[in-house]
């Protein structure tokens, strides 16, 4: 697929009649582009089922009653893949990336999705998506959530397997993995009945009407098409990048800015992204029957390809039946006339003279049963006697039809890239290195398939990530699964302000704390590995058998039968007193490693906890100094507003003997008193008084007697 396509993928405003037309036209798009590669899977897909000969020649053999014989060579072959497969499972990694995350973070999503694929038995999955690839081309699986329980409120997620891979259309990609697919259907068929009970309200559409124009694909007499669709929706959203490194987005730093938080940096940068959210819905022929969001970025359809081939900007998928057609089909005709030439070659007849035979019944079952002896009748010609019956060579099958079986079967083997001694059959190879090498080269010839199954893994691993915090967002308790099959519970807990903790006696995680990359490794199970690593601690036992004085433990400890650890614990109680020592030597050393460790571990969080409280201390000294100038400050201010009281006071007084000098010492000393109780402001101490003119407050001339106070 040359290019991304995602002009048709309707937006999150589409809704309704609106959304079910965008779909079905988009539905149209996505299956003419896939008619190619769906036509020729098909073919594949029935090759392999048995239809092997071309219908018409066919209908003519059997018409005629002549034999039309087929060989599924090309299971071998599959299977060879597919179950290579099997005994070497993908598995998913999680790698800490940022100073924010914790490795036993990591661990814990690791042991989460471990959980996940064993109760979603994820492998059916994956060896069905395998098994489509390398025989027609594509396979596909998917997750999902469901319902933890029929009285939960909390999801779990699951990893289904796609039985049939025409079922699903996605939209054309780059990615070998189908990670930036931007939308993409998976369509089943179910009956009437079915269909009626799931959705009571649901409209059929009628065969008599009109408006019928996806009946002819969605609507049947005993079935209905129900459709899944996911869709990619983008919104623009304004991001900053603050001083210390964090970015959030500009509504959130402006929440964060209107609540006064304190030591908010400052923004350093801006820019605009986009985000991407998935929608789902749920449609028939007729109508969407319901919708939501899909809580995670990506589209939850993963594909598996087998051979990828650009054919002028479009894409062709292919598996392994595909090159191996026409020497399977040359095959199965070779074997057919052989077969049949066998089947009608006479056998080798009798020649006997008139009347030898007569008298003699046995003759006439000469070819078909064994007998004992043949008696004939002597005759003679002119007094010749003539020899006894004699047998006739019949004609024998031509060898060139063994040597074109020959060719035949070496051209399927190039087809298929695995060669005889690569499914076990003897070659002219004697040492068993040379037997691996071989089986090597058939395993590398076909490694593509796994190695397209690991990437799909690992896109379920990203998608994985992005939805576990996703579902698990409130405080519960999980199941961590470890590789050996141990399991553990743990909490799951997004407010927690710490990536790892206790709670109840239980590890606590928070998953949302840094970025995990993902990766994928294939290689056998733990069941297989203990076994290789027993077998081998066996042999090495077998050519140096000192070695169970000091290892006898672990090398029972190591073997799958009952009783192995009660074994192992009286071999160890029987080792000579030194090695016992040595043991336990060993034994406190790794301890004395891990008490350093943690001790390690400790001392860093003593560290930051002095930090922090001496952060605290000088934030509180701060503040006290602070409270100390400012009271200096106030009582600076009162000090100079008392000193400016008594001026007034001093001023007036001066005044009031200039003013008022005939009043008598008690009438200025109430005037002061009154001047002395009005109230003083900052402002007043600031502001400039004007000069007074004594002439303008003179009181009128009253013949010498004292003016009435005013």
């Amino acid at each position: 697929m040359a290019e991304r396509d995602s002009t048709m993928a309707p937006d999150a405003s589409v809704k309704g009649d609106a959304l079910h037309k965008r779909a079905i036209e988009r539905y149209k798009t996505l299956l003419d582009y896939w008619s190619e590669n769906r036509r020729l899977a098909l073919e594949d897909i029935k090759f392999r089922a048995g239809e092997q000969w071309p219908e018409q020649i066919k209908r003519a053999r059997e018409a005629k009653q002549r034999p039309v014989l087929t060989f599924h060579k090309q299971e071998a072959t599959i299977r060879q893949v597919v179950n290579d497969g099997r005994q070497n499972r993908p598995s998913v990694k999680y790698r800490p990336v940022d100073s924010g995350s914790d490795k036993r973070v990591a661990d814990a999503y690791q042991g989460i999705v471990r959980h996940i694929l064993a109760s979603s038995n994820a492998d059916e999955a994956f060896d069905n998506a395998l098994d489509h690839a390398a025989g027609n081309g594509f396979g596909y699986f998917r997750v999902l959530t469901e319902w933890a329980h029929d009285d939960a409120f909390e999801q779990d997620i699951r990893v289904a397997r796609i039985r049939n891979p025409l079922a699903v259309l996605l939209a054309p990609h780059q990615a070998a993995d189908g990670a930036d697919c931007e939308d993409g259907f998976v369509v089943d068929e179910m009956s009437r009945e079915e269909f009626a009970a799931t959705w009571p309200k649901a409209k059929f559409l009628d065969w008599n009407l009109d408006e019928r124009q996806y009946a002819a694909d969605w609507l049947t007499k005993t079935t209905v098409r129900v459709a899944e669709y996911f869709y990619r929706v983008h919104e623009e959203m304004k991001l900053v990048q603050l001083e210390d490194g964090q970015v959030l987005g500009e509504g959130e730093y402006a929440e964060l800015a209107g609540r006064g938080m304190a030591n908010l940096p400052a923004v350093k940068n801006r820019r605009t992204a986009k985000r991407a959210t998935v929608r789902w819905c749920r449609l028939s022929g007729a109508e969407v029957l319901e919708e939501r969001e899909w809580p995670s970025r990506y589209i939850p359809i993963i594909p598996v390809y087998g051979t990828e081939m650009d054919v002028d900007g479009k894409v062709i998928y292919s598996g392994m039946v595909r090159p191996a057609m026409d020497a399977l089909r040359l095959y199965n005709y070779e074997r057919t006339a052989y077969c049949e030439r066998v089947a009608l070659a006479p056998k080798a007849p009798w020649v006997a003279a008139e009347g030898q035979t007569e008298g003699h019944p046995e003759w006439g079952t000469a070819n078909t049963e064994n007998h004992a002896v043949l008696t004939y009748t002597p005759q003679d010609v002119n007094g010749t006697a003539l020899p006894p019956p004699q047998r006739v060579q019949a004609s024998d099958v031509p060898t060139g039809l063994l040597h074109g079986m020959q060719v035949t079967e070496h051209d399927i083997q190039a087809a298929f890239g695995i060669f005889a001694a690569g499914l076990g059959d003897r070659s002219n190879e004697k040492s068993g290195k040379a037997i691996l090498a071989r089986q090597r080269e058939g395993d590398v010839s076909t490694f593509h398939y796994h190695d397209n199954l690991n990437r799909a893994v690992r896109h379920l691993g990203r998608i994985l990530l992005d939805l576990i915090p996703r579902i698990y967002d409130t405080r519960r308790v999980v199941r961590l699964l470890g590789e050996d099959g141990t399991d553990e519970l743990a909490i799951v807990n997004p407010r927690s302000p710490l990536p790892v903790g206790v709670m109840g006696g239980l590890p606590m995680f928070n998953l949302s704390h840094g970025r995990y990359d993902v990766d994928v490794s294939a290689g056998p199970s733990y069941t297989t590995k203990r076994q290789e690593s027993a077998e081998a601690m066996l042999a090495m036992t077998e050519r140096n058998p000192q070695m169970w004085q000091s290892h006898g433990d672990l090398i029972v400890q190591s073997q799958d039968w009952p009783l192995a650890e009660e074994f192992a614990k009286r071999t160890k109680a029987l080792m000579p007193p030194e090695v016992k020592a040595a043991i336990a030597r060993a034994e406190e050393e790794g301890d004395d490693e891990d008490d350093s460790r943690l001790r390690q571990v400790m001392e860093q969080a003593d560290r930051a906890i002095e930090e922090r409280e001496s952060a605290l201390q000088q934030a509180a000294e701060k503040i006290r100094e602070l409270e100390k100038a400012s009271a200096d400050k106030a009582a600076e201010a009162a000090a100079k507003l008392e000193e400016a009281r008594v001026k007034r006071y001093e001023a007036e007084t001066e005044r009031l003997k200039v003013v008022f000098p005939v009043l008598d010492p008690a009438t200025q000393e109430a005037i002061r008193a009154a001047t002395a109780q009005q109230v003083m402001t900052p402002a007043d101490l600031d502001a400039e008084a004007p000069p007074m003119n004594p002439d303008a407050l003179a009181p009128p001339d009253m013949g010498g007697m004292p003016a009435p106070m005013q």
